[in-house]
């Protein structure tokens, strides 16, 4: 069983590795707005959801399948999960010097503007959202399963290995994507503090998502 948690373990970080050498191709297909299109749908959707859903299906064949509805009693601690993304964000915005604009406005504001027709920056717009759904959602299970391999291996359940080992995975990963060493800190940070939120907020992979949509578009 230890070995099965390491092996969904990276069954899921999988997509964000290929995606590494997948989108360097996509992005020489002109013109750049069909290219973007094209990695949205062909790649992320489908590699992103195929992975969710073999996780999912895992958990659920094993009589403990992972949970996204929140309850009534749970509603103050998602408060908490949010508060945490956005001040976390208004925070690195701070320190690197950007905007407090949230970036839901900008993107889409980038998205129109820079479109040669008003229909194509919508389109591309919601194509993004739609990205980032399968995003977090992606993130959140490999929290929630980094965590469980990890204390399966006999390694204490009180440090958010989850998020230690999605900071340095997908997070840092972003210094290579971005080019940028600010920007790959900043997300390794973001990767402990929603291991931190999966931990300290009763384990629920929908805390994470919180924390996380909250981060990026608030």
């Amino acid at each position: 069983m230890k070995k099965k948690w390491c092996l969904y373990l990276i069954l899921l970080y999988l997509p964000f590795l290929i995606e590494y050498l997948a989108y360097p191709l996509y992005m020489k297909i002109e013109p750049q707005w069909l290219a973007i299109a094209m990695f949205f749908i062909l790649y992320t959707y489908l590699f992103y959801g195929l992975a969710i859903i073999l996780y999912h299906r895992w958990r659920k064949k094993n009589d403990k399948p992972v949970v996204w509805k929140l309850k009534k009693k749970d509603w103050k601690i998602a408060l908490i999960a949010l508060l945490v993304g956005i001040i976390s964000r208004r925070l690195e915005y701070f320190i690197l010097g950007e905007s407090q604009i949230p970036m839901i406005f900008r993107e889409c504001y980038g998205y129109i503007s820079e479109a040669p027709v008003l229909w194509m920056g919508i389109a591309g717009y919601m194509l993004q959202l739609i990205y980032y759904f399968f995003e977090f959602t992606l993130v959140s299970c490999i929290v929630d399963c980094a965590q469980i391999a990890c204390e399966k291996l006999g390694w204490s359940n009180s440090i958010p290995w989850g998020g230690i080992f999605l900071g340095l995975t997908w997070g840092f990963g972003h210094f290579f994507t971005k080019n940028n060493l600010a920007y790959g800190f900043s997300s390794l940070v973001l990767g402990i503090i929603l291991g931190c939120v999966y931990l300290y907020l009763r384990r629920k992979p929908m805390n994470t998502w919180i924390t996380i949509a909250a981060h990026y578009l608030l």
